[in-house]
């Protein structure tokens, strides 16, 4: 099986019950179906807080402290183009998807 995430140079794989637990260079600990690849869970942990969420979906399932400051929005704006918002302030009606700030700043530079 070849495993893959954009933007993910490097990580440390753990095998458990059937779950790849993944943590990248990115900063995230995610949790990964070891038959299909798709990962299911992402977990930041900070000085101050912790979230999770949902990769490439605009579901934040957990967010405590100061983790919302380390996690943006990404998806397009009114005119159509790639576009990153604050955490607390996404767009109202746009697909978004949550990642670690600096993930989704790389992505806004391409």
């Amino acid at each position: 099986m070849r495993w893959s995430v954009a933007d993910l140079t490097r990580t440390t794989l753990l095998l458990i019950d059937n779950q790849f637990i993944c943590l990248g260079d990115d900063g995230t600990v995610r949790g990964c179906d070891a038959t299909s690849g798709e990962c299911v869970r992402a977990y930041l942990h900070v000085e101050r807080g912790s979230a999770s969420w949902r990769p490439g979906s605009s579901s934040v399932e957990h967010a405590t402290g100061s983790a919302w400051r380390y996690l943006r929005w990404r998806g397009l704006d009114a005119a159509g183009e790639s576009a990153l918002w604050p955490l607390e302030s996404g767009p109202a009606s746009s697909p978004t998807v949550v990642e670690p700030w600096h993930m989704a700043i790389a992505r806004q530079l391409r």
